[in-house]
């Protein structure tokens, strides 16, 4: 009886001790699995974030995946539950991080309406060091209405440029399109007002303006395409035509483009002569009645230079 006892009371013993420590095990298991599922990313979360996949896992962790959730993703954590969308505009007006600007600002909706706006600078809402880096503002001031030119003709442009933390330069560049990013003619301006000319020689161009800050953020502004031509010649041809008997010519010419422009001058020793306007026509052809002096006639194709 006392050793049946005693082998029970081993036995039951023994089995307590065994059922205990399954019990702690268990304990410890559960304790182990809760802490490792409260650090663990959840992946399908990146999606129902605005620009998620820019900064992936470490939106909401400090070291990605797996990691200790950073001030954004505890604000996460609080609203969210499991796939279903959390985004709305009070987590977007959130700074969990404290750097100035909201969550929404840094993941490029500021609103929270879950259209992101693709001008916008993102950053990591979980960082206080990340926070976005507003570029320069940039406008045309100045730029030609027309996109076709004259070789000879000077093509001018003007924009403006601000920045919080001042512009360093605007830069301009001549590139030809479909030739990569080589520039073949390039200013950079450090001082307002920002503007340039060019000459450019015959063929297609593209102008690029971009205004960089003291932090390095940028801006551009949308290329603008232009085509050089060169004018076709005029030949001019003068034949006599008597009319009445006044002695009238016709002043013939071909080629261009017009309307024409037929300029006289009396002499042509000086550096700069004296053109007078006799006629602007759209023809090819100006009958001129001769007098006393000599002149000499030019044809200005109003249609190939700058108005």
């Amino acid at each position: 009886m006392d050793m049946i006892g005693r082998d029970r009371s081993v036995f039951c013993s023994e089995g307590f001790l065994v059922l205990r420590t399954c019990l702690l095990r268990g304990i410890v298991c559960s304790l182990l699995f809760s802490l490792s599922t409260q650090v663990q990313a959840r992946f399908f979360r990146v999606g129902l974030i605005p620009n998620g996949p820019v900064y992936s896992c470490s939106t909401c962790h400090d070291s990605g995946g797996g990691g200790p959730r950073n001030s954004f993703g505890y604000a996460v954590e609080e609203v969210a539950i499991g796939s279903r969308p959390f985004w709305d505009a009070a987590l977007a007006a959130l700074d969990s991080d404290l750097d100035g600007f909201s969550n929404g600002e840094e993941l490029g909706d500021p609103d929270g309406d879950g259209l992101v706006d693709p001008m916008l600078a993102v950053s990591n809402p979980g960082d206080p060091l990340s926070f976005p880096v507003t570029p320069p503002s940039l406008r045309w001031v100045a730029k030609p209405k027309k996109d076709i030119f004259w070789v000879g003709e000077i093509i001018s442009v003007e924009v403006e440029a601000s920045d919080d933390e001042g512009v360093q330069l605007v830069l301009f560049e001549w590139s030809r399109p479909g030739q990569g990013d080589v520039s073949a003619f390039t200013v950079v301006d450090r001082q307002p007002p920002y503007r340039s000319g060019w000459s450019l020689p015959h063929g297609a161009w593209r102008l690029t303006v971009s205004a960089l800050d003291s932090v390095g953020a940028a801006s551009y502004l949308p290329a603008y395409d232009v085509s050089v031509r060169v004018p076709d010649p005029l030949v001019i041809e003068l034949l006599p035509a008597p009319l009445a008997g006044n002695g009238a010519r016709r002043i013939l010419w071909r080629g261009g483009k017009g309307p024409f422009q037929v300029q006289r001058a009396r002499r042509l020793a000086s550096a700069v002569p004296a053109w007078e306007s006799l006629s602007t026509t759209p023809a090819s052809e100006y009958l001129w009645t001769p007098d006393l002096e000599i002149s000499f006639f030019r044809i200005l194709d109003l249609g190939q230079v700058s108005p």
